[in-house]
This record gives structure tokens, C-alpha cells and sequence, in this order.
């Protein structure tokens, strides 16, 4: 989908639709971490950052992968500086920083613990983002 972005008052973008932004960072600023996609809302006003969704896929140890899509659940404050920090009770965040005329960049952090047949695995997924929506 397709998003718009004027300037409002002061600083606070108003987004007149959801956003939606399919990049990732070079390959060399990510090694075996595919391309993500990453979808949200900007309340009118621009008060609140909501309905997030980034896919992603990120690396374990001993080995393998892990994916699946981050969905931050209801409204995030946006701050005055434009930034944002949404973080779940496990501990995965997404953080950014919007600006007036439709950039958004950020981190995201992602952790998972699980046994697969008696063998433990950590998976950790730490990569920034950035987006520009299109006209």
C-alpha cells in the first residue's frame, strides 16, 4: 500500500494511511538475516506509533534459524523528538525514529529459548531498519 506524508504542526508528521515498507539494510550490515518487511500506523496527529508487524528471520545457536513476524500490541507514544520504544514483556523491542517527511529508521530485537529433541537453542535476532514510504 501506498502512504502519504505531510508536514503538520511543529514537528509531528501526519500519515494520512498505513504505512507499509519493504527494506532491509546492505547485505554486508547483515550476514544470513533474509530481507524483512515492516508495516505500521501513525495515529492522526501523529501521537501514537501501532499495528506493527515486521516479518523476520534471524540465526540460533548451535545452529539454525528461527522466523516469523513481530506485532506490537496497542499504541506506542511518540515522543516529541519523533522517536518511539516499544518493548513486550520477553524483552523483544522495536525502536525508531520517524521524521516529517516520511523516513523512519530503527532496531529491532528479537530473542527466543526453545528444545527441539533434547537440544537447547538461543536465537537472537539484533538488525536496524530503515523505510521511506512511497507517494
Amino acid at each position: 500500500m501506498q502512504a502519504q506524508c505531510r508536514e503538520g504542526s511543529g514537528r509531528r508528521p501526519l500519515w494520512a494511511r498505513r504505512s507499509c515498507c519493504f527494506r532491509s539494510p546492505p547485505l554486508r550490515q547483515r550476514p544470513r538475516i533474509a530481507r524483512f518487511g515492516i508495516c505500521f500506523d501513525v495515529t492522526a496527529g501523529g501521537q501514537y506509533f501501532t499495528n506493527e508487524a515486521t516479518q523476520f528471520k534471524g540465526t540460533c545457536k548451535p545452529g539454525g534459524t528461527f522466523s516469523g513476524t513481530f506485532h506490537t500490541i496497542g499504541n506506542t507514544p511518540i515522543q516529541p523528538d519523533l522517536s518511539f520504544d516499544y518493548e513486550n514483556q520477553s524483552g523483544d523491542y522495536i525502536k525508531g525514529e520517524l521524521d516529517t517527511i516520511g523516513n523512519a529508521q530503527g532496531v529491532l530485537h528479537i530473542q527466543s529459548s526453545f528444545t527441539i529433541s533434547g537440544t537447547q537453542y538461543s536465537c537472537v535476532l539484533d538488525t536496524e531498519w530503515s523505510a521511506r514510504l512511497s507517494a
